[in-house]
């Protein structure tokens, strides 16, 4: 070998057991751009890699000059060096709720229709049990003018609605001196979906959220939005054997097998659960195969009128609940309320 080969022989030796997988044109090129007077051409710097990888024919192919790339070479050359930018992770974190006492628990209100003989019996049911906190479990206002159903235009309109809710909410605030939380239903979503539709350049203003829009904050409530869900987690326990609250419209539609609305909230989540959304009370357990862990699942009744013009024919019925949370445990009352009377059930 000459001495003006040797060099050029290092260097394509180099490039091939650095880059043994890719093709002999890319490293070519590669060649011609690094080392252009050893390799004034593409082609030239082809030909010598084709030489030194013994892939001239056999009767070009000169003994000792054709390389093997070791295994752990090319191993190495395999390992990625990737940067990927971060993924949005739009998934918002639960609010972790671990204040003891006495909560009432109630959704569905869908003020201004909503049932004024079951609404009363819950609240006097709740302050008669002495209730030191209140969470609205989302609907509490039915957004009626921002759905997307037809509408007739002489129901009432969103102001005539807050003023409705206000007037509810200002009288029984006084009896919850502890937290007050408001979780965003699907119905309460309806104010900001329709924002996104009409007035995209003022949805993004806080003013048009819509606890600003119900001057929840004023009145110290707590928010929980619409894709977010809250967790009642004694302090000693651990989060799984926690209640894990839902309002259901965040559950995929569709989930909900046809023995019990609770039943369908243990098939999706798996988990100790409460939701609302349906209208249903209704409680479900499951054990596992010995018995060593029970986990309890319901679903609400509803504050609103049975009979509405959009569902007259229903399987609906009125309820709230009473949770009690301290340290080790929490303890779920389900309320069934008939004709203005609350049954635990």
């Amino acid at each position: 070998m000459s001495k003006a080969e040797s060099p050029r022989r290092n260097i394509v030796l180099e490039l091939l057991n650095k880059y043994p997988d890719e093709p002999k044109k890319t490293l070519a090129k590669l060649l011609h751009k690094q080392y252009p007077h050893e390799f004034p051409t593409v082609e030239k710097a082809r030909d010598s890699i084709r030489y030194y990888t013994g892939s001239q024919g056999n009767n070009n192919r000169k003994r000792g000059n054709t390389i093997s790339i070791s295994p752990k070479t090319q191993a190495e050359s395999k390992k990625l060096d990737l940067k990927i930018r971060k993924g949005d992770r739009g998934a918002k974190k639960p609010l972790v709720i671990n204040t003891s006492g006495r909560w009432f628990f109630s959704s569905d209100w869908h003020v201004p229709y909503h049932d004024e003989k079951a609404l009363e019996a819950a609240l006097r049911h709740a302050v008669d049990s002495k209730c030191d906190h209140i969470y609205i479990n989302g609907d509490a206002l039915d957004f009626y003018q921002s759905s997307n159903w037809e509408k007739d235009p002489r129901k009432r309109n969103l102001d005539e609605e807050r003023k409705t809710f206000w007037e509810i909410i200002d009288q029984i605030l006084p009896y919850f001196p502890g937290r007050r939380i408001f979780k965003i239903g699907n119905h309460e979503h309806r104010f900001t979906r329709r924002m996104y539709q009409l007035q995209p350049e003022l949805s993004v203003l806080s003013e048009f959220n819509v606890d600003r829009v119900l001057n929840l904050r004023e009145r110290n409530f707590e928010i929980v939005k619409s894709s977010q869900f809250a967790i009642m987690k004694p302090s000693e326990l651990r989060r799984q054997n926690s209640l894990h609250v839902f309002h259901g419209h965040e559950l995929s539609k569709g989930f909900i097998a046809p023995v019990n609305i609770s039943r369908g909230l243990f098939l999706k989540t798996n988990t100790r659960s409460i939701c609302g959304h349906y209208h249903r009370a209704s409680s479900h357990v499951e054990t596992s195969g010995v018995g060593e862990n029970i986990i309890t699942t319901y679903s609400l009744g509803c504050l609103c009128n049975l009979a509405p013009d959009y569902a007259p024919v229903n399987k609906w019925n009125h309820g709230c609940a009473i949770i009690d949370l301290d340290r080790a445990a929490y303890k779920v009352s389900n309320i069934l309320i008939d004709r203005g009377q609350c049954y635990p059930i």
